[in-house]
C-alpha cells in the first residue's frame, strides 16, 4: 500500500487472491482501487510452466488482448482498466499458497519484497 503513497496523483490498483489481506487493504487506504482475483493455476506448477515458456518459442510476447490469451499463465480475469491502461510500475508479491516455497523466496528476496510493500 505504500506505492499509492509514493506515486500519488496516479492510479494504484491493488488484486490480491487472500481475503484477509483485501480486508486489511481496505483498512489502510481509501484511494487505493482494490480487487479481489482469483487465480487459474496454482503456484506450485508456476515455475514448471514459466521453464516450458521460456524454452518455446510459442510463449514469446504478442500483441494480442492478454484476457483473450491461450497461455496457461496468463491472467484472464482482472478489472478491465488493469488491461487498458498503460503501467509505470508492477510490483509482484509471492503467493502464501506454497509457504516453503514462499519463505525459500523471501529469504532470497527479503529487501526488493519489503521495498514493494
Amino acid at each position: 500500500m505504500k506505492l499509492s503513497i509514493i506515486k500519488s496523483g496516479g492510479i494504484t490498483i491493488f488484486l490480491e487472491d487472500d481475503p484477509d489481506k483485501l480486508n486489511a487493504a481496505r483498512a489502510k487506504s481509501n484511494t487505493t482501487q482494490i480487487y479481489k482475483v482469483d487465480y487459474q493455476t496454482p503456484a506450485k506448477k508456476a515455475y514448471k510452466l514459466l521453464e516450458c515458456a521460456r524454452k518455446s518459442p510459442a510463449c514469446a510476447p504478442r500483441t494480442e488482448m492478454l484476457q483473450n490469451s491461450p497461455r496457461k499463465l496468463a491472467l484472464k480475469n482482472l478489472p478491465q482498466e488493469v488491461y487498458e491502461l498503460k503501467w509505470n510500475v508492477v510490483a509482484v508479491d509471492g503467493s502464501t499458497a506454497q509457504v516453503a516455497t514462499h519463505q525459500r523466496h523471501r529469504a532470497e528476496w527479503g529487501q526488493s519484497t519489503q521495498l514493494v510493500r
